[in-house]
This record gives structure tokens, sequence and C-alpha cells, in this order.
């Protein structure tokens, strides 16, 4: 198989806004699949292979999110609840049959035996974005204000060694 596999630490490291392609300002675990060969950003998602990106398959956790009507990911999961993002462009499974194009799996986060809580806040100032030309696309065009992610999380065990929880708030500003 071909394709790239992202974990948290890596995640953490780097910004994964893609202002103009679907879910742009949301830091989608789909804007991930871009770090992989053969992936590209057009308008709209991720085209992988040269395949349009409804043709794409977007799997969490095991589970297919694709959108039956339209093929495009139904479940636009933020970063922040993703383990890990495993893309592959070429040669995968037969299980994976419904997708012309690659896949996007993702694994979510959860708990451990020991309890952590954090935050982050993320921003993007307005001058650090790339002006768009006239084209409004689907979500329309680029604001012109500062963009803020702010997210706060707890994870920790339930009953210790069997059950965990993660719990994960995110507002966008």
């Amino acid at each position: 198989t071909t394709g790239v596999n992202v974990d948290q630490e890596f995640i953490r490291r780097i910004a994964v806004n893609r202002p103009g392609g679907k879910g742009g300002a949301a830091r989608s675990f789909e804007s991930l699949a871009e770090l992989a060969p053969g992936a590209q950003n057009d308008q709209y998602g991720v085209c992988i292979n040269g395949a349009t990106w409804p043709e794409n398959g977007y799997v969490v956790d095991g589970l297919s999110t694709n959108d039956p009507a339209f093929g495009i990911n139904a479940s636009p999961l933020s970063i922040e609840f993703v383990q890990d993002v495993n893309v592959v462009t070429g040669g995968y499974l037969p299980e994976f049959g419904r997708s012309t194009g690659g896949v996007i799996n993702a694994v979510t986060r959860s708990g451990t035996n020991d309890f952590e809580f954090g935050s982050e806040i993320v921003w993007e100032p307005n001058f650090l974005q790339a002006h768009k030309t006239d084209r409004p696309g689907i979500l329309g065009r680029y604001d012109e204000y500062d963009r803020q992610n702010y997210n706060v999380y707890a994870s920790g065990p339930i009953i210790q060694d069997k059950l965990f929880f993660f719990a994960l708030y995110e507002f966008r500003d």
C-alpha cells in the first residue's frame, strides 16, 4: 500500500486549516489527507490520485462516514478528537472497495488509566490568511477577521484498566 500515517504528535506541531476546502475553518481530519503522496486540495475537498473528492472513502474507528447521497465525508470530525489518521492512496484492501480515490481512516482518542486535563487555543490572524480570488465556492468566501479555536479536554479511567473516557469541548470564534 502507499500512503501516510499521521499521529497526534505530528498533528499538534502543524497548522491544519484549509481555508479553501470543505470544512476549511473546522480543522477537520480530512484536511490531513493532503500530506499523502498523490493527494491535492481542490475547492471542495481532497482529490487523491486523480479521483474527485466524492470518490474517497472516509472511515472513523472502522465505520464508514461517507454520505450515501453525495459520497462526501458526512462527519467532519475535528482533529483534536483524532489520535491518528491513516491515508491510503493505493493498494488498499477489498474492505474499502467502494472508493476509487483513496481511503482516509481516522482513529479517535481514548482515555487512559491517568487523569489528563488540558486546553488549547489555535489563533489564525487575518494578515496571515491567503486572500481568495472571486470564486466563492460551496462554503462562501474568506472572512476578514481573525479565527480562533478554543479546546478544553479531559480524559481518564471510569473503571481502572477496563473503561475509559475522553471528552472535548471545542468552540470556534
